[in-house]
């Protein structure tokens, strides 16, 4: 991460953001999985509605546009192609949207309460500096380092509830990776957030599990695109996703 990065974002004073400014923060993803691969991810936060959009770059080129309406709200809009992750915080909603075997999803759930335990450390990301903070969150034991300096409560996926911006956070077995690399803002002249999703199907959170890791519903899809006559045999499947128990499994 080069000074020159923080040195732009020193310039920007997130305690007088109008309704105009849009925080724009790109993410640098490792994921150190059986095909390790490094991604991207745009987080967009609205302090004025208190909303925030995580969306994961796919690797063709980001497709977003910025529109103004008539009734003075701005729409983004995006690919549903690109997993993307919703927090409205004055309604306490989250919605998500994720690709399952070809078939997009839009699920629906309340923000994650994260109990997040301060531990007395920081060091120095470039020329900031973060304090250390881990939280359990469905299977997975994540460190995350957060900068007072930006108290900002977001952050990468469903990570958030700090009382700074999330800079770098990892799960305990660092099979997954956030690091901020750039953050800007977009100047707009709108004042409302407003996610368009189209071609998903709507769930609740209590129902993803079951699609993404039931047995039957992934022989099914394998069986769709096999020639006619093939048999399959399954075996159990190992939840290795990001999110792999949750709450009302435990």
């Amino acid at each position: 991460m080069k000074k020159a990065i923080f040195n732009l974002i020193l310039l920007i004073s997130f305690n007088c953001f109008c309704q105009n400014k849009v925080i724009n923060i790109e993410y640098e993803i490792f994921y150190n999985t059986d095909l390790p691969n490094t991604q991207f991810a745009n987080l967009y936060i609205n302090e004025s509605t208190d909303e925030s959009i995580y969306i994961k770059k796919t690797k063709s080129k980001e497709s977003r546009e910025i529109k103004k309406e008539e009734d003075n709200s701005f729409t983004i809009k995006y690919s549903s192609k690109n997993n993307s992750n919703h927090m409205d915080f004055k309604n306490n909603t989250l919605k998500s949207i994720e690709s399952i075997f070809g078939d997009e999803y839009l699920i629906e759930e309340k923000i994650p309460l994260l109990k997040w335990k301060s531990i007395d450390e920081t060091k120095m990301i470039d020329t900031i500096s973060v304090s250390k903070a881990v939280c359990e969150f469905r299977g997975r034991k994540y460190i995350a380092w957060y900068s007072l300096d930006y108290p900002l409560k977001y952050g990468p996926w469903k990570l958030q509830g700090l009382p700074g911006l999330i800079f770098e956070v990892y799960d305990e077995t660092k099979r997954y990776n956030w690091i901020i690399k750039k953050i800007s803002h977009e100047f707009i002249d709108e004042n409302k957030f407003i996610v368009t999703i189209e071609n998903a199907k709507k769930i609740n959170i209590k129902e993803y599990p079951n699609i993404k890791y039931n047995n039957n519903s992934i022989d099914q899809k394998l069986l769709t695109k096999l020639p006619r006559g093939t048999s399959i045999s399954s075996s159990e499947i190992t939840r290795n996703g990001l999110e792999i128990k949750f709450e009302w499994e435990e």
